[in-house]
């Protein structure tokens, strides 16, 4: 409908939030495409890059993101 212009409720009124609910963690695997490795010239792992998001981490689309005070 938002596509088509039209909706419901005014997207305007609408609280848009990160699409996650109730959850701890969430374990990811990094450069397990090749193609990703290549456009980031690297070769790809011989093992699994194994790294993880915890709920402070995740933002809505909205959200600001937050930086630590030592971030560039």
């Amino acid at each position: 409908l938002i596509a088509e212009g039209r909706s419901i409720v005014p997207e305007a009124d609408v609280n848009f939030v990160a699409p996650i609910d109730r959850m701890d963690k969430v374990l990811c695997v990094g450069l397990n495409y090749s193609g990703h490795c290549k456009e980031q010239g690297l070769e790809p792992p011989k093992s699994p890059v194994i790294f993880s998001k915890f709920p402070s981490n995740i933002v809505g689309p909205c959200d600001n993101v937050v930086l630590p005070s030592i971030s560039e």
